[in-house]
């Protein structure tokens, strides 16, 4: 029995997500943060775990632009390190020997009256990690941390939920196919 096209991009998909979700140890998201924020106005979060870093701030509803520091407590255009402030995903990569706590701002653009968003944290583990382990043990060696890790638990709890949505897609294409 051959596959018509739509069958095949259903394959197609179920592949990229396992590649790309299941079979990536690269990158662990570790926390998703969901806010609304008004225009011109922002929302102010504390970031301590040591570590690189990414965070990926999606624009729900409207449009908000991601802004960090390791030095100021309320970063903004104008007093930051880090932004990125794009119509579409903004994703800032925050490096280990970047200081801790860092501070996170996300502003609401003027245009919408109010912006709703989601705030990803995820820890990138294939960064070069001899050279993370120096910058960490020197960084240690400067200021001592704060960061409560991550308990194995939770670690545990995301990627049960992962491979239960992967096996109901999986059924899901079953049923179909059959």
């Amino acid at each position: 029995m051959a596959l018509s096209c739509g069958w095949r991009w259903v394959i197609l998909y179920a592949w990229l997500t396992w590649n790309l979700v299941w079979k990536s140890s690269a990158q662990q998201v570790l926390q998703v943060l969901y806010g609304t924020v008004g225009a011109e106005n922002s929302t102010y979060y504390r970031l301590i775990r040591p570590g690189y870093l990414q965070l990926t701030l999606t624009s729900i509803q409207g449009d908000c632009d991601i802004y960090v520091s390791d030095k100021n407590q309320k970063p903004s255009y104008d007093d930051c390190e880090l932004q990125s402030v794009t119509c579409g995903i903004d994703q800032v990569d925050i490096p280990a020997y970047f200081g801790r706590p860092v501070w996170i701002g996300i502003y609401g653009y003027f245009l919408h009256e109010e912006s709703e968003y989601s705030l990803s944290i995820s820890h990138l583990a294939d960064v070069d990690s001899d050279y993370m382990d120096s910058v960490e043990q020197d960084a240690a060696a400067q200021k001592p941390s704060n960061a409560r890790p991550m308990s194995p638990k939770q670690g545990e709890e995301e990627e049960s939920l992962l491979f239960t949505i992967f096996v109901n897609i999986l059924k899901i294409i079953v049923d179909i196919l059959l």
